[in-house]
């Protein structure tokens, strides 16, 4: 098992995926002098992520991000469109992303198509790309403490249940 999957999403039963960030312990047997450093704060082992979204197969799929000072997303977040689960073929994924150091987000995120929820509040966004009407299964948007000056028009494309907006 290779060392990013101490950290990376950890779960029970319908317990949402969680980062955890490591400490570094003593060099194992096994470890080689010339393996990675451990992970820095901010830093997310995207491609480890969403593996683990698909190899464990959950009906709704939750990734908790919130606090990490994530200055980014990784395209890899992507990947996650092509998610469903045999049982239930509506399967929704829930991504918080609050309060980090975000300021703009990739093209990738807006491909999830299967997304339910996405918390984006507490980061630095100044604006909201149009591709956000593609996200057209999201029912709760979260968008409060960014510095938001204007939404764009095709956020009306969406069928919300929840929207929060305010502050910004």
């Amino acid at each position: 098992m290779h060392r990013w999957s101490r950290w990376a999403a950890r779960t029970t039963h319908r317990a949402p995926l969680r980062v955890r960030s490591c400490a570094r312990t003593a060099p194992t047997p096994w470890e080689q002098a010339d393996d990675p450093p451990p992970p820095r704060p901010g830093d997310v082992p995207w491609d480890a992520v969403v593996t683990r979204v698909f190899d464990e197969g959950r009906e709704h799929p939750t990734l908790l991000f919130g606090g990490h000072g994530l200055t980014h997303i990784s395209n890899v977040i992507g990947d996650l469109r092509h998610y469903v689960t045999i049982e239930h073929t509506r399967s929704r994924l829930e991504l918080y992303l609050w309060d980090n150091l975000l300021t703009k987000l990739p093209s990738a995120l807006f491909q999830l198509t299967n997304l339910g929820v996405l918390s984006l509040r507490k980061n630095q966004l100044t604006h909201l790309p149009a591709a956000i009407g593609e996200l057209r299964h999201l029912r709760e948007l979260n968008i409060g403490g960014n510095a938001l000056t204007y939404l764009p028009a095709e956020i009306q494309q969406l069928q919300l249940d929840t929207f929060t907006y305010v502050p910004n």
